[in-house]
C-alpha cells in the first residue's frame, strides 16, 4: 500500500506497479541518461525524478529524470490503490530530515544528516508498525563529525543523544550554510562559463549596452542558464552591483574564464587569432568600401547587429557564437553610444581601429626587429605631429578617425588605395622623420621602400586602409583581452562537451591508452558538432584541423593526441584575483 522509490515517478502515462515489476532492474543499477529505450528511461525516472508543487510533468534541471506534480502523484496512487509514496533522493529545502508534499502523499525521507559534510541538514528514518498502520513515525538525527564520535560513544548512557544531536546541528548551521553557498556559487560560475555563447548571443541579438539594471541582468541569467540558481544573492555576494543598481555586463562575463594549460592548445590559439585578421586584410577593400560595408545605414556608427551581419560574410574561420564573443569584447573596450532604443553603437572608425590594433599585435610578431622598431618610431611620430597638409588647427592623433585623414592625405590619386610609392612619399613628408633611425643610422628611402613591401600583406603592390592602419597602431589597452576573447568561445565549447569528447575518444581507444590518432580526434570533434542542437554553434572545420594538428605529437603509431591530458588541462580562473577556482587535473 506504500510505494517506496529512490527518486520519484516517471514520464510514462498510466504507470502501474505491475509494469514497473517487468523492468529488468537486476541487469543494471543506472541506465545511461540519454538512452532512448523506454524501459531504461522509465527506470532512470524512478531513480532521479523530483516532486514539484506545479501540476504536470517537466524536464528536470538534473539532466535526467523529470519533475512531477501533485496531480501525477494522486493519479499514480489512485490507479495502483496506494496510500502514498516514500522517496529519498533530495535534501529537504528546510534542512529537516523529511518533507511532506502533494497533500502528504509524497514523503521525502533523507537519512544522511549533514549531507556531504556541509549540508547542515538533519537526517531521518520513517518507522511503520502493523499495529498502527498506515500511521507512521519520523525520527530525526544529526550525526557528530566522525572524529568526535569515539569520545561521545565512550560516554555511554550518560549521553543525552537527542540533545547532542540538536546541539551538533545548531553548531554546524552557519559553517554549513557558508560551505553550501560556496559550492552553489562554484556551480553557478561553471554555469556562466558553459552558457557564455548563449549569453553573448542574447546580448548581440538585443544590442544591449555595457550596463544593465540588476533586475534585468538577473532576468537574463534566469532565461539563458539552466537550473534554479540564486542569481540576485550571488550578484550581491560577488559585489558586482554598482551604486546605481547596475551591472557591467562584459566585465561580469569576462571575470571567470575557462583556460587550457596545454602547450599545444596555446599554439592553436595563436594560429586562430592570426587567421582571423589575415582574412580581414586579405579582402583588400578601399577606404570607402570598407566603411560602407560596416556602416550599412550610413550614420557613421555601427551597432552589434550590423557588425555581426558583416563579419559573417568574411571567411574568418569563426562560428557565429565566436563572432558574438568577439563583438561583445570589441564593444566593451570602446567608447559606446547608447541610442534612444537602448541599442549600443560605436564609431565605425573606432570599430575598424580595434581590428587593426589586434592584428598588429599578432601579425607583426614575425617581422624583423628593425622593422618593428622603425614602425614604432613612425607610429609615435604620427601621434605627435599633424597630418601632412592638414590645417594647423587639426592636430593628428593616433585615433582611427585621424588615421583615416592621414591615409586620405597620402592617397594623392584619390582612389582609396595607396600605391607603395604613394605610401613612401607620404611618410617621408612627416615632420621629424629625419630623427627616425635604423640601427643607429638615419632611416633611408631604400629602407622605407623595403618596409612598404613588407606591409603589403596581399602582395599586389598596394596598401589598403586596414594594412596601412595596422602598421602604425600601438597595442592599446584591452587588446590582450580582445585576443583572448576570440578563442574563449571555442574553449568554452570544448569544456562544456568534455565528457562527450572523452566518451568518443574512449570508444576509439580500444587499449585504454588515453591516446588516439590525430585524425580520430578530429572525427570525434566532428561527431560532437553533429550531435549539437540546431541552435548551438559548433567548431568550424578549419578549427578542427588546426586543433587536431596542434595537439598531436609524433608516436610510433603516427600523429597521436593524448586526449586525457588535454581534457584534464582545463582550469576555471577568476581574472580579477588570478585565483584558480577549479582544476580538473585531480
Amino acid at each position: 500500500e506504500i510505494f517506496v522509490v529512490h527518486g520519484g515517478l516517471t514520464r510514462v502515462k498510466n504507470l502501474t506497479v505491475d509494469y514497473i515489476n517487468t523492468l529488468p532492474f537486476q541487469d543494471y543499477t543506472a541506465p545511461h541518461p540519454m538512452s532512448t529505450n523506454v524501459k531504461e528511461q522509465l527506470f532512470s525516472d524512478l531513480l532521479w525524478s523530483d516532486p514539484t508543487e506545479y501540476e504536470g510533468k517537466y524536464k528536470s534541471d538534473r539532466g535526467v529524470g523529470i519533475k512531477f506534480g501533485p496531480d501525477v502523484t494522486t493519479k499514480f496512487c489512485s490507479q495502483n490503490r496506494l496510500r502514498f509514496l516514500v522517496r529519498s533522493h533530495q535534501v529537504p529545502e528546510d534542512g529537516r530530515g523529511f518533507q511532506k508534499q502533494h497533500n502528504d502523499r509524497c514523503v521525502t525521507v533523507f537519512s544522511a544528516s549533514n549531507y556531504c559534510g556541509d549540508g547542515g541538514n538533519f537526517g531521518a528514518v520513517i518507522v511503520l508498525s502493523a499495529a498502527n498502520f498506515p500511521r507512521y513515525e519520523v525520527f530525526e538525527h544529526f550525526a557528530a563529525p566522525l572524529e568526535e564520535l569515539p569520545a561521545i560513544v565512550a560516554q555511554g548512557d550518560a549521553t543525552d543523544w537527542n540533545q547532542m544531536s540538536t546541539s551538533q546541528q545548531r553548531d554546524s548551521v552557519e559553517t554549513s550554510r557558508a560551505a553550501r553557498q560556496e559550492k552553489t556559487f562554484e556551480r553557478m560560475i561553471i554555469s556562466i562559463i558553459e552558457k557564455k555563447p548563449q549569453l553573448w548571443a542574447y546580448i548581440i541579438r538585443n544590442s544591449l549596452g555595457q550596463k544593465l539594471k540588476a533586475e534585468d541582468f538577473v532576468h537574463m541569467m534566469e532565461q539563458q542558464t539552466d537550473g534554479d540558481h540564486p542569481w540576485m544573492e550571488a550578484m550581491e555576494g560577488w559585489k558586482v552591483i554598482d551604486a546605481n543598481g547596475e551591472i557591467e555586463v562584459t566585465k561580469f562575463l569576462n571575470r571567470w574564464v575557462v583556460k587550457s594549460e596545454s602547450a599545444g592548445y596555446s599554439s592553436f590559439v595563436n594560429d586562430a587569432i592570426k587567421q582571423v585578421y589575415e582574412a580581414i586584410v586579405a579582402m583588400d577593400m578601399d577606404l570607402s568600401e570598407t566603411f560602407k560595408m560596416f556602416d550599412t545605414d550610413g550614420d557613421g556608427t555601427v551597432d552589434l547587429k550590423e557588425a555581426k551581419q558583416v563579419l559573417e560574410k568574411f571567411d574568418l574561420g569563426l562560428s557565429s557564437s565566436q563572432i558574438d564573443r568577439l563583438l561583445g569584447q570589441l564593444f566593451s573596450t570602446s567608447s559606446v553610444i547608447t541610442t534612444a532604443d537602448k541599442a549600443a553603437r560605436m564609431s565605425i572608425q573606432d570599430f575598424l581601429g580595434h581590428f587593426t590594433m589586434v592584428y598588429s599585435a599578432t601579425n607583426n610578431a614575425d617581422l624583423p626587429r628593425w622593422v618593428l622598431d622603425t614602425l614604432g618610431q613612425i607610429g609615435r611620430l604620427i601621434v605627435k605631429v599633424k597630418a601632412p597638409g592638414a590645417p594647423d588647427s587639426t592636430p593628428h592623433a593616433a585615433a582611427a578617425s585621424d588615421m583615416s585623414k592621414l591615409f586620405t592625405e597620402i592617397d594623392t590619386s584619390g582612389d582609396g588605395i595607396l600605391q607603395l610609392d604613394e605610401f613612401v612619399t607620404g611618410i617621408e613628408k612627416l615632420p621629424g622623420l629625419e630623427k627616425c633611425t635604423v640601427d643607429g643610422v638615419p632611416l633611408s628611402h631604400a629602407k622605407l621602400v623595403e618596409i612598404s613591401k613588407i606591409l603589403d600583406v596581399t602582395g599586389d603592390g598596394t596598401l589598403n586602409y586596414l594594412e596601412f592602419q595596422q602598421a602604425f597602431q600601438l597595442k592599446g589597452q584591452g587588446t590582450t583581452d580582445l585576443e583572448n576573447s576570440l578563442v574563449e568561445d571555442l574553449t568554452t565549447l570544448l569544456f562544456r562537451y568534455r565528457v562527450h569528447i572523452r566518451t568518443g575518444c574512449q570508444f576509439l581507444d580500444e587499449v585504454d591508452s588515453c591516446k588516439v590518432l590525430s585524425e580520430e580526434f578530429g572525427n570525434v570533434l566532428r561527431g560532437v558538432n553533429n550531435a549539437l542542437r540546431s541552435n548551438e554553434q559548433g567548431i568550424s572545420e578549419s578549427q578542427i584541423k588546426h586543433l587536431s594538428s596542434a595537439l598531436a605529437v609524433e608516436d610510433e603509431d603516427g600523429q597521436i593526441v593524448a586526449y586525457d591530458d588535454f581534457l584534464r588541462s582545463f582550469v576555471i580562473a577568476d581574472t580579477e584575483t588570478g585565483e584558480v577556482i577549479k582544476s580538473f587535473r585531480a
